[in-house]
This record gives structure tokens, sequence and C-alpha cells, in this order.
């Protein structure tokens, strides 16, 4: 990871220093200061239903212990006796991991804040993310994400954690960052498979992309990305791909996925992002400020097939912003993983069902 040397991009005394506890167990008990409100009330109402059972599950449990004690003697007791004394330790061990989780949760929450407050952005718990365009945000667990950072002063950009759905086995989830950057004009949908954060020669996008729209650019970008870009667009890949952007994110995002797609570009990686650690922020406060720096040599781009769509449309001096149906997404594989365990459980069952 490259991290920024001798610029510092952001304050992050906050993340590190010594902080007050009761301050901290204000906030957690505090639900304007974040908008998880409903989650805790939907945790709330699950113990006021769940209680009653649990305590009568244990009035019942010590009154049978009681009773064979009396009746049969106390080794009979010890059985039942027993089962119950687990069952207690297990849920007291429980409520002790779940309040020491909540406390961490707090404090991490605590600091992102103020963090946030120090460098004069917003920060929230949670935050939806149906109403973004990129591969990963539609795989998003409960559509939301966690510790969002964003800041609106001049280029909208946001970082935050998230929890996706894997490519290849139903169910499975990972955990992702992202850093997203809002573009002046829709561009072309364009991906960069970063090379570096595979794993045997696979990619760690849970998004396939058909090889045909692979483009080399040659030199030491390809051995850093593999770049997809829809086909009838590679010259277009090239105008915007410049050697100096390309150094650009090789020296300050090699380890990073990329997606272009609408007016956003999406940095992602496969590990939170919104942390309390001081040099991740200072690396992505220097791939921010490397990106932001060339970002508007792409504001010039203009798309000719959206001039040239109606085929009576006055021609145009200079085509409007946007993209053509065409250069808007990028064609996906198949999850091949998925069909054929799909298509062996069901062979297995089949089997299974012949046999008797």
């Amino acid at each position: 990871m490259t991290m920024a040397q001798a610029t510092t991009f952001f304050d992050t005394t906050t993340l590190v220093e010594p902080i007050d506890r009761k301050a901290v167990r204000k906030y957690g008990r505090d639900p304007s200061t974040g908008d998880r409100v409903a989650w805790g009330c939907g945790t709330v109402t699950l113990v006021m239903l769940v209680t009653p059972f649990l305590l009568a599950f244990l009035a019942g449990g010590i009154a049978l212990t009681v009773f064979l004690a009396e009746a049969a003697g106390p080794r009979a007791a010890v059985p039942v006796g027993g089962m119950l004394g687990l069952w207690v330790l297990l849920m007291t061990a429980g409520m002790v991991s779940s309040a020491l989780r909540t406390r961490t949760e707090n404090e991490r929450a605590y600091r992102l804040r103020r963090f946030a407050a120090a460098n004069g952005m917003e920060y929230r718990r949670t935050g939806a993310v149906t109403d973004k365009p990129g591969m990963l945000f539609p795989r998003v667990r409960s559509r939301y994400a966690q510790d969002v950072v964003s800041d609106d002063r001049g280029r909208v950009m946001e970082i935050g954690n998230i929890r996706c759905e894997g490519r290849a086995l139903i169910g499975r989830t990972r955990r992702w960052g992202y850093l997203a950057l809002r573009l002046d004009t829709p561009l072309p949908h364009i991906v960069l498979d970063a090379v570096g954060n595979n794993s045997l020669g696979d990619s760690s996008l849970p998004v396939g992309f058909k090889a045909a729209q692979r483009l080399s650019l040659e030199g030491d970008f390809d051995r850093a990305f593999r770049l997809y870009c829809p086909a009838g667009y590679e010259r277009d890949a090239l105008y915007l791909f410049t050697p100096d952007i390309m150094a650009r994110f090789i020296d300050n995002a090699a380890e990073l996925d990329v997606e272009i797609v609408d007016d956003w570009m999406f940095l992602y990686r496969r590990a939170d992002l919104a942390t309390l650690d001081p040099a991740t922020w200072e690396w992505l406060g220097s791939v921010h400020a490397a990106m932001t720096g060339k970002l508007a040599q792409w504001e010039r781009w203009r798309d000719g097939r959206v001039a040239t769509a109606d085929d009576d449309a006055i021609p145009l001096l200079r085509p409007p912003r946007g993209v053509a149906v065409p250069g808007q997404r990028l064609r996906r594989t198949l999850p091949w993983a998925t069909i054929l365990l799909a298509a062996a459980s069901i062979v297995t069952v089949y089997q299974a069902f012949s046999a008797t």
C-alpha cells in the first residue's frame, strides 16, 4: 500500500487520542446521533417478545430441579440442574459479548464522527446504497453501508464499508470498502480489475465480464490492471486513459478495483476502508488527491453516438453529455460456479429419490 509521506491529507488525531468513556456512553444512548434508530427499535421489540419465554423456561427449569431433588434425591436433579446452569452460563456469556460489542461499535462510531467533523465532513453509521449504480451495490446485504464518511464540498466524495454476496457461493458474504467520487459528466462503463488483489488468476470481483471486452493498454498498466470497456468504445477508453492518467492509477490505486459507471467512479477494496487506522486515511487522501487532480480532463469527453442516435435530428457542433445505450453497461458472464453447484444439487436430489 502506498502511503503519503510528505503531505497530510486528513487530521487523524481524533482516531487515536484518549476519549471520555462517559461521552461515548452518552453518544451510544442518544438516537439523534445516528440513523440506526430503526435497527435499535427492532432489537428492543425482539427482546420484549423473547424475554417472557426465556423467563418461563428458567422458572420451569428451576421448578423441575427442585421437584426432582425432593422426590428422588439430589443426584436425580444433577443432570437437569447442570443443563440449566450451562444454559444460564451461555446466556450470560452472550449478553456480556453483546455488551462488549456494542461498546466497541459505539466507540468506533464516536471516533469516526469526531474525525469527520474535524475534517469538515459528515459521518453516518449507516447509509442507503440503493441509488448507486456500481456493480457491488445491488449485492449489498440489507442495502445499507456502514460507517459512511462523505464530503459534499466541491466534488462529492463518499467512503464506506459494505457486506456483499460472493459470486461463486450463494449466501456467502465478503467485506468490501468503497471510495466513491462524483464525476461531472457521464462516461462509458469501464472496469479496472486490479491484478494485485486477484487470487489464483481469478478476479476478486463478485461480477465477471466477457473477455471480448478486455482492452490491452500494454506496458505497466496491463501488469497492474485488466481494463474492460464496452465493444465499440475502445477509442474512447484510450482517450480517457492517457499515459498521465494511467500513471496516476498505477502509483496510487494499484491495490483497488475501479469502476466508472454513469457519472460515478468507484474504487473498491476487499476490506474496510472507513477504519480507525490513520495510515489508511492518509492513503485514501492521497488517492483522492491524485484522482481529482486529473478527472477534469474527462469533462471534455462526449459520446458522438448520442448526437447521431436520432436520424432526423439536426447535426450538433458538439454532442451533448451522456452515453449511448451500448456504452452504458458492460456485458457480464454467467456465474458458472453457481450454475454448476445448483445443477449438481438437482442431480443429487434426483438420484436420491430415484433410488428409493
